[in-house]
């Protein structure tokens, strides 16, 4: 069962932002035709597949790093 389009219509009726993790990309498709619309008409953010390939994770790095131009660990 794919859950995205139960939790963005939660978040839709709630009128809270969805932050979807999923790496699937025909569920962040459908997803996406659905309820684009929807959401940005609610004044909420849909941000799917926000964990594809870890760009999360990159984003959080790149942030983390400031001005730095390397790091040691992360």
């Amino acid at each position: 069962m794919d859950p995205a389009e139960p939790i963005i219509k939660a978040a839709l009726r709630a009128g809270i932002h969805d932050l979807d993790f999923t790496a699937e990309q025909p569920s962040a498709l459908a997803t996406f035709e659905r309820y684009a619309f929807s959401a940005r008409d609610a004044g909420i953010i849909a941000f799917l597949a926000m964990g594809f390939y870890g760009g999360l994770g990159d984003l959080l790095a790149t942030a983390a790093l400031g001005d730095w131009e390397a790091a040691d660990e992360m």
